[in-house]
């Protein structure tokens, strides 16, 4: 925990329909429908052929953030990176760098590991 009370923890059980209201929000805020199964959502971040993760990042106990990612490949280098499919910051806890304490927090560090690619993308999908 920072000294602002913000504090990053790996996406946990408990947290599912939190990230399911995340993303039904992001959505909304791109002009998209989300069809989130929280159930599949579940299944992808800790089921036992995980294929995405997740985090939460909570200011004063309550979540305000999350990065969902997953690995890719590079059939030009072979080598493994990370693909960053959403990064999303509540509004009112924007212009506070907290997207990038969420990358730079010990925790994610931990769990993403050594140094890697991770790829970012705009898309526009209206």
């Amino acid at each position: 925990m920072d000294r602002n009370g913000f504090r990053v923890v790996p996406a946990t059980e408990r947290d599912i329909a939190v990230l399911g209201d995340f993303i039904a929000v992001l959505a909304r805020e791109h002009r998209m429908k989300a069809k989130i199964d929280e159930g599949r959502l579940q299944e992808c971040l800790l089921g036992p052929t995980r294929t995405a993760e997740a985090f939460i990042g909570y200011q004063q106990n309550g979540p305000i953030s999350y990065p969902l990612f997953f690995e890719d490949f590079s059939s030009f280098t072979g080598k493994t990176g990370l693909y960053l499919e959403d990064l999303y910051v509540r509004p009112e806890a924007r212009c506070a760098g907290i997207d990038r304490k969420m990358l730079q927090h010990p925790e994610s560090e931990k769990r993403l590991g050594a140094p890697r690619s991770v790829v970012l993308s705009l898309r526009s999908e209206f």
